[in-house]
């Protein structure tokens, strides 16, 4: 199965591709979604293994066994299609603020930074090459901190341009630019 999964995987990113992001401007509000059909592999790979199992379940002997082995993978793989959705994933910019949402659609993570209520905004490098927006607060210099991904990446000069215009200091990286290459 392990094969089959892969293989699934394989064509499924060869016909579906990455996600891109896609920009939805609705008032002054603008929506950052990622438009992946690859949520649709995760979908079909349950009815494979199900199919599998079935086949497998009425071979005779020990392939029985398998069949059953099968039909457990399916029942997980169903379970996991439908909770680990993530089709929620989405960065809003609005001209006070910004707000992200990721992780899964049964548990998801959300992150929002005020213009209004931060002082100082920077992109920080985490080790590897990975980084996050950082926000200080004005009045108690809370941090807020949001992991840059494909979407916040596609957002973060907007980000930066609203958070300009409403007072907020923009730090740079250690390469002197606000926004890393």
């Amino acid at each position: 199965i392990g094969f089959v999964g892969v293989a699934v995987l394989l064509i499924g990113f060869r016909f579906f591709g990455d996600a891109s992001v896609s920009v939805e401007t609705k008032g002054d509000s603008s929506i950052y979604t990622s438009d992946s059909s690859l949520g649709f592999v995760f979908l079909v790979l349950p009815v494979l293994t199900a199919i599998l199992a079935i086949v497998f379940a009425l071979q005779p002997g020990i392939y029985r066994v398998f069949g059953v082995a099968l039909g457990l993978v399916t029942a997980w793989l169903a379970y996991s299609a439908v909770t680990k959705d993530t089709s929620n994933h989405n960065v809003t910019v609005t001209s006070t603020g910004v707000s992200c949402e990721v992780g899964t659609r049964a548990n998801p993570i959300r992150h929002k930074i005020d213009f209004t209520k931060t002082a100082y905004l920077f992109v920080d490098q985490l080790p590897g090459s990975k980084y996050e927006l950082v926000a200080n607060a004005a009045n108690d210099g809370a941090e807020t901190r949001i992991p840059i991904f494909d979407l916040m990446r596609a957002a973060l000069p907007q980000i930066i341009e609203n958070a300009s215009n409403n007072n907020v200091v923009i730090g740079e990286t250690e390469d002197g630019f606000v926004i890393p290459a």
